[in-house]
């Protein structure tokens, strides 16, 4: 049977590698929901740090599994595999309703699903010096244009603020000119 998933990478690592590491955990821990999953740089803090949906394990011994699983690592790291994987399986656990008092402690989880899974770095793409003008030409020339349209939008309506104002003029001038008209 294939795991659904759904994987957002904001990071440097190669979103392949990523899923093949979330798929592996799935696998090892028996997991069958589809699930999303983001992984991103945290804010503060070092190392992997990670957080779940949690499960509901039923009474009749069957589950529902979380679908969300968020996993933060710092940026200045090069982490191992097998260091994600803890993680992951830390989290996949979390996911089937585990609480930490049902864990084994992180250091011995079963982590043979991961010997031989890569986890690389992407190469952003590198940009010429003409590329990143014209990028900036094409930006600045957007915001020009959109501020033309925004001042031409504000003379129609004050042309029109104008006409109505210069409409109320002409109605009190021949209101003033019929009453001096008047004997």
């Amino acid at each position: 049977m294939r795991i659904k998933l759904k994987l957002l990478n904001e990071t440097r690592y190669s979103t392949r590698d990523l899923r093949r590491l979330f798929l592996a955990g799935m696998k090892a821990i028996g997991a069958t929901q589809p699930k999303t999953v983001r992984v991103t740089y945290a804010r503060i803090g070092s190392g992997i740090g990670g957080r779940a949906v949690y499960g509901q394990q039923l009474e009749h011994g069957g589950t529902i599994e979380g679908r969300q699983v968020w996993l933060y690592l710092d940026r200045g790291g090069s982490h191992k595999p097998v260091d994600l994987g803890v993680t992951i399986y830390h989290e996949l656990l979390h996911s089937l309703g585990w609480r930490h008092r049902q864990m084994a402690p992180d250091s011995s989880f079963p982590l043979d699903w991961v010997d031989g899974l890569p986890l690389r770095f992407t190469e952003p793409a590198k940009r010429t010096r003409a590329e990143i003008a014209a990028g900036l030409v094409a930006k600045r020339d957007a915001r020009a244009r959109a501020r033309v349209a925004q001042l031409e939008a504000e003379i129609v309506r004050k042309q029109k603020l104008l006409r109505k104002w210069r409409d109320k003029v002409r109605y009190y001038d021949k209101r003033a000119a019929a009453q001096k008209a008047k004997p």
